[in-house]
């Protein structure tokens, strides 16, 4: 069996770790193995050295000169100029990890997809997202092959973009890659400021960048619902706050008490973990999702979950969470309250959350992927 070369695609990994930047990373720390070698590049000029000490063991990096935007520039207008001159040739597969990848010569390509967000929320986009569909709908055409983290995902494709079932495959995430580490790293001011926060009060958090889709100001809503009902909650939001967090800091000042909404901004991986262990539930809103990480995550540390049913999220949570219909602030606040008051489902919550969470991993992810990447070499070769 001859080795796969793979030039995987993961500008992501630069900076603070986004969803996608977790799934890059996450993939890559098992997809080398005997039969496969993957080597990582980022699309960026000047940051681009920084992406070799962000890569796990066993994975390459190419360092070349891409500037970012004028290869999108050129990109956007013709199929030029080709991966191969840029990278050097002998890959059998190049992976982009976040909706494109660049033009080939001839190694095929695989173009993660993670949700159609832009296509049915196009208000809740900033404008280079909004150009994702067309780059799907492009890479269809083009003969380009579609990965998406979950089944659900998988069939939007197939019906909004016409694309053939042998064109498009699902492969899941795993739970991130330091979901079940230790808690080193917290300092101790962490964890004095956030007991400070709670107070004694029961913790609601929510994880994630505070952007329209993740549905926080909607979920305001109902957690003034809660306040008008009780005084012993307070909402956490670990997250970087995105162009989402004018409306909702607007949406938190008419609140009965502001000030049991906190708004944490990014954190640490081990600061996160440690807000699982502590808080009483997750809340998990969103309103369009394509997988859904930070309720895996969650799971995988034990803590309750309460989500939307938007998207993948139901796929992923299954019947290890609660799932809330819509947004509805009377059904959430309601959901909200019989799991923070009833110690017998946060339990059940807790043990088989835990159980569900041990099915993804990364050892599994990367098993099919490379099972994908054989098959579209020995079909399409």
């Amino acid at each position: 069996m001859e080795k796969i070369r793979v030039a995987f695609e993961a500008t992501a990994l630069l900076g603070s770790r986004s969803g996608v930047g977790e799934f890059a990373y996450g993939l890559l720390t098992r997809l080398s193995d005997g039969d496969t070698e993957v080597d990582a590049f980022a699309v960026s000029w000047r940051k681009r050295h920084l992406l070799e000490g962000e890569l796990p063991l066993g994975v390459g990096f190419i360092d070349r000169v891409m500037p970012a935007r004028p290869l999108h520039l050129l990109w956007d207008i013709i199929d030029a100029p080709k991966i191969e001159l840029i990278l050097g040739g002998g890959y059998d597969i190049v992976h982009g990890s976040n909706f494109f990848v660049p033009p080939s010569r001839s190694a095929k390509r695989v173009v993660t997809v993670h949700d159609l967000t832009p296509l049915h929320f196009p208000e809740m986009c900033l404008a280079p997202v909004l150009k994702y569909p067309r780059y799907i709908a492009k890479a269809i055409a083009d003969g380009v092959f579609i990965h998406t983290p979950t089944e659900f995902v998988k069939r939007e494709v197939m019906e909004v973009f016409g694309a053939s079932e042998d064109q498009v495959f699902a492969v899941p995430h795993g739970v991130p890659t330091d979901a079940y580490g230790t808690l080193d790293g917290v300092s101790e001011g962490f964890v004095a400021k956030i007991r400070e926060i709670a107070a004694g009060r029961k913790v609601l958090l929510a994880i994630g960048t505070i952007e329209p889709r993740k549905g926080y100001v909607e979920f305001l809503s109902a957690f003034s619902l809660l306040q008008q009902r009780r005084k012993d909650l307070v909402l956490i939001v670990a997250g970087a706050k995105g162009w989402g967090w004018d409306s909702f800091e607007a949406k938190r000042s008419t609140l009965v008490d502001s000030s049991a909404v906190v708004a944490l901004g990014w954190v640490s991986a081990a600061e996160r973990k440690w807000l699982y262990d502590n808080a009483t539930v997750l809340v998990f809103p969103s309103i369009c999702e394509g997988f859904g990480l930070p309720a895996l995550e969650a799971m995988a540390r034990r803590l309750p979950v309460i989500c939307s049913d938007a998207g993948a999220t139901v796929e992923v949570v299954g019947d290890c969470g609660v799932i809330v219909k819509g947004n509805d602030p009377v059904l959430w606040s309601d959901a909200v309250e019989e799991v923070i008051d009833d110690t017998e489902i946060r339990t059940d919550l807790s043990s088989r959350g835990k159980i569900r969470a041990e099915t993804f991993t990364w050892e599994k992810s990367a098993s099919e992927m490379r099972i994908e990447y054989r098959k579209i070499l020995e079909s399409h070769g």
